[in-house]
Formats: C-alpha cells, sequence, structure tokens
C-alpha cells in the first residue's frame, strides 16, 4: 500500500508539472505527457503588430540635392576619365594620319586647314579634363565645361548616325552620360557655396546626421 502511495503521489507530481509548461519525466519506461497553456494579454483597442522581420535602416538625413551630387559625384568622374581616353586616342590617331597626309602633300580636308581640325581636337581634351577636376572638387564652373563637352559629343554622333546598329548603341549611352551629368550639374548649383565647401570632407556623409527607416 505504501509503495501504491507513493507510485500515485509522484505520478500527479509529473502531471502538475507537465500542466505548468515543464519537461515530461520518464517514470518506469512510460512519458507522462501534458500540455503546456500559454497565455497573452491583450489589451483591448490596441494595433495589431506584425509577426514577420523588420528591417531597421538609418540613412543620411539630407536635402536631395546633396544626396544627388554625393551619389554621382564619382560617376562623373569615371566618365570623364573615359572621355579623356577615348579623346586622348582620337588625337593620337588624327595626329599620326596628319603626318602622313603631310607626306603625301595633303594639307587640307574639305578646304579646312588640317592644322585646324588638329587644334580643335587637341582642345576638345580639356572637357574631360574639367570634368574629372569639377566634379572632384565639386566645382560648378567646371562641370559646365564638360556638360558643353557631352552636348557637342552628342551633337556629333548625330550627324554622322548611320543604319549600323554600333551607332545607335553609342548614342544611347552619349544621351544616358549627358543626361547624368546634367543631373550632377543641377543639383549642383542649388548648394550653397559654403555648404559645398563642406561636402568636400571626405568624411562629410559618415558625420551627416541620420534618420531610422523601418521596412
Amino acid at each position: 500500500m505504501a509503495a501504491s502511495a507513493a507510485e500515485d503521489e509522484r505520478t500527479a507530481r509529473q502531471m502538475q508539472e507537465a500542466e505548468m509548461g515543464q519537461a515530461p519525466h520518464f517514470a518506469h519506461g512510460a512519458v507522462v505527457q501534458g500540455v503546456a497553456v500559454h497565455t497573452h494579454a491583450v489589451s483591448i483597442g490596441a494595433p495589431r503588430l506584425s509577426t514577420g522581420p523588420v528591417f531597421v535602416e538609418a540613412i543620411p538625413d539630407l536635402p536631395t540635392d546633396e544626396l544627388i551630387v554625393l551619389s554621382l559625384r564619382y560617376t562623373v568622374v569615371c566618365f570623364g576619365l573615359i572621355d579623356f581616353v577615348l579623346q586622348l586616342v582620337r588625337d593620337v590617331v588624327f595626329w599620326a594620319g596628319f603626318i602622313q597626309c603631310r607626306r603625301g602633300g595633303c594639307d587640307a580636308i574639305e578646304g579646312i586647314p588640317l592644322w585646324t581640325v588638329g587644334l580643335i581636337q587637341a582642345a576638345l581634351i580639356i572637357g574631360p579634363l574639367c570634368g574629372i577636376i569639377g566634379a572632384r572638387r565639386l566645382q560648378r564652373g567646371p562641370v559646365s565645361v564638360y556638360l558643353c563637352f557631352c552636348i557637342f559629343s552628342l551633337v556629333s554622333q548625330m550627324f554622322v548616325l548611320t543604319s549600323y546598329l554600333w551607332f545607335v548603341i553609342f548614342l544611347i549611352v552619349q544621351v544616358w552620360i549627358t543626361w547624368i551629368v546634367c543631373k550632377f550639374w543641377s543639383a549642383l548649383g542649388t548648394i550653397p557655396r559654403d555648404r559645398v565647401l563642406q561636402m568636400r570632407d571626405p568624411d562629410y556623409l559618415e558625420k551627416a546626421p541620420v534618420r531610422i527607416v523601418y521596412w
């Protein structure tokens, strides 16, 4: 009888622990199963919270024009470097052809002296250089020169446009580059000069105030 009473007491204690959400214990090879009941306190009228993951991001709290300038700054520098290399190749090819033409007795193309065309080709390299310097230093004047160069290149490609596909692709790319440079130039012109001087600091974006965005 004493053994039976002790067994009943042990079983009752195991069932009580199972009802309280604790892990069931083994008793003589059998598992005492229980259901854990979880209660939630819900406030009447409280909004229902989403159970999905919430992403938090800290973004710089700066005016839109400043964000545009900072995001396109090095893009314009890259465009300037590409145009500089391409224009340098054009100048080398032209002057090599100019030397051969002079040896063959050719001094003009359609009435225009070759040295005049060569000077124009050499002067065009100033455009990409101004783009590189202006974008790095955030100076609108040199960027204006580079924008004029982009527009000149775009108009020149329109005049030589043929039915070949690669000419059309070059034209589309030039339109896109001109639009990016124009957007950068326009946004840079709306920022006060003292603010531009602060933006030249390499750590300007890291020091800027931030706002938290949940998504």
